[in-house]
């Protein structure tokens, strides 16, 4: 365990160390914010454009995290000096588990950061007291995103179709779910379609936490997002292949 810690705070570091990725983390969700809040015209209703907007970009953001392990995975200045770690008398799991954990905590500090900053400088609506249960299933998505990443790169074996797939698969689940805009404004059936959407449970589970104090499919929706994350783990685990590195 103490080569994990060590590789962990490695890709941490090596993360971290990223201004680019950095800059994306903090300012990108708070910026969508504002910018798509504007558009919306604000709002003075039960649910204005700062709250809606203010969940479901944090949750595209989180996201957007499978794009930060795919970088910590495959990306060309981090691989070459980590082909070392291949020949190490350590399991080759603890390669691809090292970029979920180290991107997954990257990735939870700077977005909590955001929700902090989103609620003190625009007072968003996080649930109130409630806020602990909407930042676990943010918390929840953005393991899954991570995940999903580092899959990706164990099937695909490059950063670049890695995160050109996620990018695709992201985007789709974030427009379907309705992230950018209320989903049944395209009508009943594509509204329809849009429940089948792991990434709709989560929204209407947050909004119902929030708004009516309603936690039925609360614990639900935690376990199905959960249960795509390990499941994705435990598959990259076992498809990762040191000579992947090579």
């Amino acid at each position: 365990m103490y080569e994990l810690r060590k590789m962990v705070t490695l890709d941490l570091l090596n993360l971290m160390k990223n201004p680019l990725w950095v800059a994306y983390a903090t300012g990108f969700p708070i910026l969508l914010v504002i910018i798509l809040s504007f558009l919306g015209g604000g709002g003075n209703d039960a649910m204005g454009s700062l709250d809606y907007f203010g969940i479901t970009m944090m949750l595209f953001a989180t996201l957007l995290s499978s794009s930060f392990s795919a970088n910590a995975f495959m990306e060309e200045r981090i691989k070459l000096p980590n082909m070392r770690l291949v020949m190490l008398p350590v399991p080759s799991y603890y390669i691809p588990l090292s970029k979920i954990v180290a991107t997954f905590i990257f990735s939870v500090f700077w977005y909590t950061l955001d929700g902090f900053l989103l609620y003190g400088l625009f007072k968003v609506n996080f649930g109130g007291g409630h806020w602990p249960a909407v930042w676990i299933l943010l918390v929840a998505t953005d393991l899954f995103a991570v995940v999903l990443g580092v899959l990706f790169c164990t099937i695909f074996k490059t950063e670049t179709t890695a995160n050109q797939l996620t990018s695709l698969i992201i985007q789709s689940l974030a427009l379907l779910s309705g992230c950018f805009f209320p989903i049944y404004v395209l009508g009943d059936k594509i509204a329809a379609i849009s429940q089948y959407s792991p990434i709709t449970k989560v929204i209407t589970t947050i909004f119902e936490v929030i708004y009516d104090r309603n936690f039925q499919d609360y614990v639900s929706t935690l376990v199905i997002i959960l249960s795509f994350s390990l499941i994705g783990a435990v598959v990259s685990l076992k498809l990762f292949k040191g000579e992947d590195y090579l």
